[in-house]
């Protein structure tokens, strides 16, 4: 009887475990996409480090006291942006290489400008996401249980 209570109290553990990873991944989706569509993928959980389309994000390096989240409207769409800042790399941003589509203005770039054609990676340590939602509120607070379920960020010095 002790051991079915023992497996028992486990089997309730992992399961709370479960419920608490998809409320974090669906806080982290929704914080970067404006979507509860699965497309953060976690590269490695403890050290907040995720992947959004082709970028690599390292949240325990945002200085959480900097973040500004905020609505912006053009003319074409309605996004909330979120400013992520840091002393220490924030983010891996990797730009997509020009397609070659074999026309004479693509032959023309590729003598003058052949790393047009390539993918380039670099450090960002000051960045602007533009989530495709109008809820802010709910942008909010999503990076804020990111920040109290996982995630740690940082101070900056001032």
């Amino acid at each position: 009887m002790r051991i079915f209570l023992i497996i028992l109290s486990i089997l309730s553990s992992i399961n709370n475990c479960s419920a608490t990873d998809k409320t974090f991944t669906d806080a982290l989706n929704f914080a970067f996409s404006g979507s509860d569509r699965d497309t953060i993928e976690i590269i490695d959980r403890k050290n907040c480090i995720f992947k959004y389309k082709s970028n690599i994000y390292y949240l325990n390096n945002v200085q959480v006291d900097r973040m500004r989240i905020y609505s912006f409207k053009s003319i074409m769409y309605d996004y909330t942006k979120v400013d992520l800042h840091g002393a220490e790399k924030v983010a891996e941003i990797t730009t997509n290489a020009v397609i070659d589509n074999g026309s004479e203005l693509h032959k023309l770039l590729r003598q003058s400008n052949p790393s047009l054609f390539e993918s380039h990676t670099f450090d960002s340590f000051d960045l602007t996401i533009d989530v495709e939602t109008t809820d802010q509120a709910r942008v909010v607070r999503a990076w804020q249980y990111i920040y109290k379920n996982g995630c740690v960020g940082k101070v900056s010095s001032f």
